[in-house]
C-alpha cells in the first residue's frame, strides 16, 4: 500500500511541477507596450535597463516568469527586462540632434538649439492650432521625436547635447 501512496505522491508532485515550468513564462501583458500613429521604419523600439533604445521590426513574444524577470523576443534580438515598449515609434529621436548639429557645422552653418522645457510634441501642435506662438508657427514644422527614459530635463538634456 505505501508504494501506491508513494507512487501518486510523485505523480502528483511531478504534475505541479511540470504546471509551474510551463506557467513559468506565460504572461504577455509583462510590459506595456505604447502605441502611437506613426510608423516610419521600425514597428517597435524597446527601452533597455541601460539607456538604449533598439529597433525592431516583429514582436515575437514576450515572457515573464514568477521569479518577475521578463523576457521580449524579437525578429533582431532578445532583451532582458526592458523598462518598456513603443508600438510604431516616430522616425526621429531626440538623439539625433547631435549628429544634426555636427553635420551642420561641418558644412560652416550656424546652429542655434532653442530647448523649451515641458513643451511636448502635442503641446506644440495645440499651442500652433491655437495662434499662441506664431513665430514658430511661420518656421518648418516640428517633427515627433523619439524621448529617452526617464523623460525628465537633465536625461533628456543630456542626451541630446552629448
Amino acid at each position: 500500500m505505501e508504494k501506491k501512496l508513494l507512487v501518486r505522491f510523485i505523480l502528483i508532485l511531478s504534475v505541479i511541477l511540470f504546471g509551474i515550468a510551463f506557467l513559468m513564462y506565460s504572461d504577455t501583458d509583462a510590459v506595456p507596450i505604447i502605441t502611437t500613429d506613426e510608423a516610419d521604419t521600425h514597428s517597435f523600439a524597446v527601452y533597455t535597463g541601460d539607456g538604449d533604445i533598439l529597433y525592431a521590426n516583429k514582436m515575437n513574444g514576450i515572457k515573464k516568469s514568477i521569479g518577475g524577470n521578463v523576457v521580449v523576443n524579437t525578429d533582431l534580438f532578445t532583451v532582458n527586462n526592458p523598462i518598456g515598449i513603443i508600438e510604431n515609434p516616430p522616425f526621429e529621436s531626440i538623439l539625433n540632434i547631435y549628429g544634426k548639429v555636427l553635420k551642420s557645422l561641418n558644412n560652416d552653418k550656424s546652429i542655434l538649439i532653442i530647448y523649451i522645457d515641458g513643451l511636448g510634441y502635442e503641446l506644440y501642435k495645440t499651442a500652433i492650432a491655437s495662434g499662441n506662438i506664431p513665430y514658430m508657427a511661420s518656421l518648418q514644422p516640428a517633427a515627433k521625436a523619439l524621448t529617452v527614459y526617464p523623460t525628465i530635463t537633465d536625461a533628456a538634456f543630456a542626451s541630446m547635447v552629448t
